[in-house]
Formats: structure tokens, C-alpha cells, sequence
């Protein structure tokens, strides 16, 4: 599913949209929403939190099957590593919320609407 907007903790999800039960817990179910899991409070129907992205094995597979020019990257890079403005991000093909690039000679999924690597090999 996809929400338009600025998704974070916080954000109501609308009544249209299914909550999932969480086994064992009332007070929590889960959505996925713009490529993550994403906690809901049953009772206001608020974001809680995200214990992660969902990275298909499919698109990391694609990512490294294709290697690409590399970027040029400044600090450590790991997963939450937040890309420069004006690096190309690669589409992957039917996957609307990641992207790759490569650094350093690696593959890095990347989450195309925060430019945040989610994933690098």
C-alpha cells in the first residue's frame, strides 16, 4: 500500500485502511505502508513506530545481478545512511520504493522518496 505524504510516527491511518492484529498484543496491530511495517495503536490509529524496511530478495538479487558506476560517498556507509543531494539513484524494476547505487564496489538498496540506504551488501 501507499500512503501520499509524509509518513511517520505520529500519522493516523485512515479508517479505510486494514490493521492487522498483532498476535498475543490488543493494543497494537500493523499496516504495510510505502515499502515498511509499521506499528498502529488500535485505540487512535496512530504510527507508533517502524522496525524496519521490507527489502525483497528479488530487488537486492536485481541490484547485485546489475552493477552500476559507483557513487562517491563521504563517511561510513550502513543502513540508514542518507544519500547527497544530485547522486543517481537506479530504479529497480517492479519495486516503486527502492533504488540502488553502488559504493565502494557495493550494492546499496535505497529508499527512493528519503534517498536512505536500506540495505548494502
Amino acid at each position: 500500500m501507499t500512503i501520499s505524504g509524509d509518513v511517520a510516527v505520529g500519522y493516523v491511518v485512515p479508517q479505510d485502511v486494514t490493521i492487522y492484529p498483532v498476535e498475543g498484543d490488543d493494543q497494537y496491530g500493523y499496516i504495510y505502508a510505502n515499502g515498511r511495517v509499521w506499528i498502529v495503536d488500535n485505540n487512535t490509529r496512530a504510527l507508533v513506530q517502524s522496525p524496519g524496511y521490507l527489502v525483497s530478495q528479488s530487488s537486492a538479487d536485481f541490484a547485485i545481478a546489475n552493477p552500476i558506476d559507483p557513487i562517491e560517498a563521504q563517511g561510513d556507509v550502513v543502513v540508514g545512511y542518507v544519500l547527497p543531494e544530485g547522486a543517481t539513484i537506479t530504479p529497480v524494476p517492479n519495486d516503486s520504493y527502492y533504488g540502488y547505487v553502488y559504493i565502494n564496489g557495493r550494492p546499496a538498496l535505497v529508499d527512493t522518496s528519503s534517498r536512505t540506504v536500506v540495505y548494502y551488501q
